[in-house]
């Protein structure tokens, strides 16, 4: 699994190098960079306003990552 996963890696990274410089595919233009990299920075804040929020209201979030589930 481990050398499954780690093969996948390098082909996604592959795959994403050779597509981003592709201006064909990627599609660089000044709007789209600004939209992709809004999306990201929204997400960013929109992640944290909404832990600093539930922590307000006495939930630790983290607590949910730290039990493994019930299979």
């Amino acid at each position: 699994m481990t050398v499954a996963c780690a093969l996948g890696a390098i082909a996604a990274f592959l795959f994403f190098f050779d597509l981003f410089f592709d201006s064909f595919a990627a599609g660089h233009s000044r709007h789209s960079m600004e939209v992709l990299i809004g999306w990201f920075v929204g997400a960013f804040v929109l992640y944290w306003v909404l832990w600093f929020w539930r922590r307000r209201q006495g939930v630790n979030v983290d607590l949910a990552f730290k039990e493994i589930p019930i299979e």
